[in-house]
């Protein structure tokens, strides 16, 4: 006969199980019936957060975007709200927060695996990732995910180099490691090929498997938890479908329109509430670079490798990427000290990694001139309407034949 304290607490484990049962059920549910919104509402999840990618990826009506600051800066021309209406048939879904650069990124599509095989997707650089040594650090370990790199390290499919490549640049940044003990310790041993860590790397991934396993079933919760704080803090705009033939060269003079009202007269294309920030530093503080530094950095930096990361996780799944690099502001990089033929590798690397596996990019060098199109940190909204035409025409397989309009 079994004791009342054992039939107390398989009763209590029980109906913890429950409990958990339920909460999933009903956050699934939610998830499901708002799924349109939770596509546009970019969620950042306290977790392993890829539910909402999980989901877009199974639609062939929602196209992914991938960036940094530009997917949450307030724009009205911003990709995913143009979209949003379905006027060509998809909707964008953004993932993006300030600070994100290519290595969280290939660190969720490691995490996501071959749920990418086939997909169309694209990736938005910005020219500044790669004007400085590597990714801040703060901003780095605020965006960084413990979950989504024991998921990357622990898949079962990721092919060993670039398991080995990934485990080593997360090893650059302490900070974050020291998150988790558990996730430390994986990253040591994947970070080499000797006997004793190739001994112990199946029991920690065994280990992290199961760890995994609660965060996937736990998952869909902590996505609902953070829609819902989406929604109470900012409006997601979600509406009704409605096809149209998009007049691309209305949009682009509507655009222009729009940056001379948020731009004053600014010679950067700046925003004037950050302009005024600018204005207010000193001299000596914008005028602080010269070629031969800005060279030596762009040819030095991190950011490169960590490109290169990316591209090789999305090219082992299978997935079809376009890779768009806003323009570098050249008025603003003029003023800092530097001349265009310090900057021009830069478009010329982004292009040869990408070839290397055979993804198209769309730079638009030929905007670089143009304080219309970009910025400080983001499009400006003429900007945005160049990216939209090249996303969609990308969406329906027709790239090749807009290129040269953009």
């Amino acid at each position: 006969m079994k004791s009342p304290s054992l039939l107390a607490a398989c009763a209590a484990i029980l109906f913890i199980i429950a409990v958990i049962g339920g909460v999933r059920a009903y956050a699934l549910a939610k998830l499901d019936r708002h799924f349109d919104q939770l596509a546009l509402a970019n969620v950042k999840s306290s977790r392993l957060g890829l539910e909402t990618d999980e989901r877009v990826l199974e639609r062939s009506d929602y196209l992914p975007v991938y960036g940094s600051c530009e997917l949450v800066y307030p724009q009205h021309n911003r990709i995913d709200r143009f979209f949003a209406s379905m006027p060509t048939g998809f909707r964008v879904a953004p993932s993006g927060d300030r600070g994100v650069t290519s290595l969280l990124i290939a660190e969720r599509f490691a995490a996501l695996g071959e749920r990418l095989r086939g997909k169309r997707l694209i990736v938005i650089l910005t020219p500044e990732w790669f004007f400085r040594p590597e990714a801040n650090v703060p901003t780095y370990d605020g965006n960084f995910s413990v979950e989504l790199a024991l998921a990357a390290l622990a898949s079962p499919d990721l092919d060993p180099a670039i398991k080995q490549r990934l485990a080593r640049r997360m090893a650059d940044y302490p900070g974050s490691l020291a998150k988790n003990a558990f996730l430390s310790q994986f990253v040591a041993v994947n970070c080499e090929d000797s006997p004793t860590r190739h001994a112990v790397r199946p029991v920690v991934s065994w280990l992290a498997t199961g760890f995994l396993g609660v965060q996937r079933v736990l998952d869909p919760v902590f996505t609902w938890v953070g829609f819902e704080h989406s929604l109470s803090h900012f409006h997601v705009d979600l509406p009704a479908p409605r096809p149209e033939q998009i007049d691309w060269q209305r949009d682009l003079a509507h655009g222009a329109k729009e940056f001379r009202q948020l731009s004053g007269d600014n010679p950067y294309g700046f925003r004037s509430t950050l302009w005024k920030k600018v204005e207010r530093r000193p001299r000596a503080y914008l005028y602080k670079t010269n070629d031969r530094q800005f060279v030596q950095r762009l040819r030095a930096s991190k950011e490169w490798e960590d490109y290169d990361l990316m591209l090789a996780v999305l090219h082992q799944y299978g997935a079809k990427p376009l890779i768009v690099s806003t323009p570098i502001n050249a008025r603003y990089f003029r003023a800092l000290g530097t001349s265009p033929t310090a900057w021009q590798d830069y478009y010329g690397e982004v292009h040869k990694f990408a070839q290397k596996f055979g993804f198209p990019v769309v730079d638009f060098k030929s905007h670089q001139e143009d304080p219309e199109f970009f910025g400080f940190a983001d499009p400006n909204p003429k900007g945005w309407i160049y990216i939209n035409r090249a996303a969609d025409a990308f969406y329906h397989g027709r790239l090749g034949s807009v290129r040269k309009t953009l």
